[in-house]
């Protein structure tokens, strides 16, 4: 009888290796597609995401500018005038906190449109703000500031309404 060499024997067959490679090659695309799948599943997850992300963040800032809003908002049509009622408007205008507290310096009369405001550090009020008054329920647009000694002169867009009294006595309060 014909022996093989003992090398021989040790060797795989044919047959063997192309079981084993098939298995290789199915088990390799098995993990490929379950691979593929999961980067799919969250490629179309983060598309339905994001524009809840979006609106979200949206809702967020608006619920942050509505908390630090100094008043009540405004709507506004395009051409940012105040709309009357309830709407609908195109826009919303909310108003900030400039600064303040501040005090006034001075009496007034009501049909004053000048009030003396003891100067702050840190904040300067300028055209275009609204002085808020709310111990006497007076909101007035700024028209002009100009800066006497310690003090700013206010000029307000119309009579204060309401005379200002006591104010060396007691602080009356200003915010801008």
């Amino acid at each position: 009888m014909n022996r093989l060499p003992r090398d021989s024997r040790a060797a795989f067959t044919l047959v063997e290796v192309l079981i084993t490679s098939s298995l290789v090659v199915i088990m390799g695309g098995l993990v490929f597609l379950s691979l593929h799948a999961g980067v799919d599943l969250f490629g179309k997850n983060i598309a339905v995401n994001l524009p809840y992300q979006a609106s979200r963040t949206a809702f967020d800032l608006l619920q942050r500018d509505l908390h630090a809003s100094a008043a009540a908002p405004r709507l506004l049509d395009p051409s940012r005038t105040d709309v009357p009622g309830a709407g609908p408007a195109a826009g919303v205008a909310l108003r900030s906190y400039a600064g303040g507290p501040c005090v006034i310096a001075a009496d007034a009369a009501s049909s004053a449109t000048l009030v003396v405001v003891k100067q702050t550090p840190g904040f300067a009020p300028r055209a275009g703000d609204l002085i808020s008054l709310p111990a006497f329920r007076i909101e007035r647009q700024v028209t002009a500031v100009t800066t006497s000694g310690s003090n700013w002169l206010v000029t307000l867009d119309g009579s204060l309404g309401t005379a200002l009294a006591g104010t060396s006595s007691s602080n009356l309060v200003a915010f801008f």
